[in-house]
């Protein structure tokens, strides 16, 4: 009777912490082990009044080789609320410690940016074959 107890309140504690965790991440729209593996430098290059563009490097700052890189720029306010958000693909694989180069065009005009890195995977390698 005792161990049902527990797994009922284990199963509620569960269910009750999924969203929290999802909504904590969603907020800030960035991968939480992403300032781990990646360091990003961008600018904003203005090219018509209307639209901005942004461009910049991901750097890797892991050993192994990162993939399916989702960047996600948001758009800010005046009063640093998010007010947009764009997500992109890096397009290419990062090797261990390297860096690739990324634009994102057509952004709404908007107070300031944030970038970030949204997802990414870790490919394995077999290391017998190295």
């Amino acid at each position: 009777m005792m161990t049902r107890r527990i797994a009922v309140a284990l199963v509620a504690l569960v269910v009750l912490a999924v969203p929290a965790i999802t909504t904590s991440q969603g907020m800030l729209g960035e991968d939480p082990l992403a300032p781990r593996y990646f360091t990003i430098e961008w600018q904003l290059d203005q090219k018509r009044a209307d639209r901005t563009n942004i461009s910049g490097y991901v750097h890797s700052q892991y050993g192994q080789t990162l993939g399916s890189v989702r960047l996600v720029v948001e758009m800010l306010d005046g009063s640093q609320t998010v007010v947009g958000r764009r997500y992109e693909w890096l397009g290419r694989e990062l090797a261990p410690f390297s860096r690739s180069y990324f634009e994102i065009g057509k952004l709404p005009p908007a107070a300031s940016y944030r970038v970030a890195v949204n997802s990414f995977s870790i490919i394995q390698t077999d290391s017998r074959f190295f």
